[in-house]
């Protein structure tokens, strides 16, 4: 895909007669011609980067968003990305509480802190701190 970023929209474009002009022969357009041609000037905005001219055109046109199929392009996009980010969280705090669970059980069997230290490549101190938090008292 070939891009055409400038750092400056062009005047042409950004004129507000040529905005409403725009928005005009939208206007005409059929439901379904007017979503593609709307999802076309997205990606176009994009490309030129032009999206706060687009956000104005939409809410002159009082576009319902939720109908477009780049909104559910994006609902899709986001509810994957936090599909995926909660999918990690899940995985670190089962980690956690799997170590938790370790270093309490073998407290039970063995008292000494470095020897759970080292085996569960943790700090003394936050061994200390997972026992304590399970209320058990550690002698010291």
């Amino acid at each position: 895909m070939v891009y055409f970023k400038k750092s400056q929209p062009s005047p042409i474009i950004t004129n507000r007669y040529n905005t409403s002009e725009i928005i005009k022969r939208l206007k005409r357009l059929d439901e379904f011609r007017y979503k593609k041609y709307l999802m076309s000037l997205e990606i176009l905005s994009e490309n030129r980067n032009l999206q706060n001219l687009v956000k104005k055109v939409e809410e002159m046109l009082n576009v319902d968003i939720t109908k477009l199929p780049s909104y559910e392009l994006g609902i899709e996009a986001g509810i994957n990305i936090g599909l995926q980010e909660g999918i990690q969280q899940g995985i670190q705090k089962g980690i956690q509480k799997g170590i938790q669970k370790g270093v309490i059980s073998l407290y039970k069997y063995v008292k000494d802190i470095e020897v759970i230290s080292k085996e569960f490549n943790l700090e003394k101190t936050k061994v200390i701190y997972i026992l304590d938090e399970h209320g058990i008292k550690v002698k010291k």
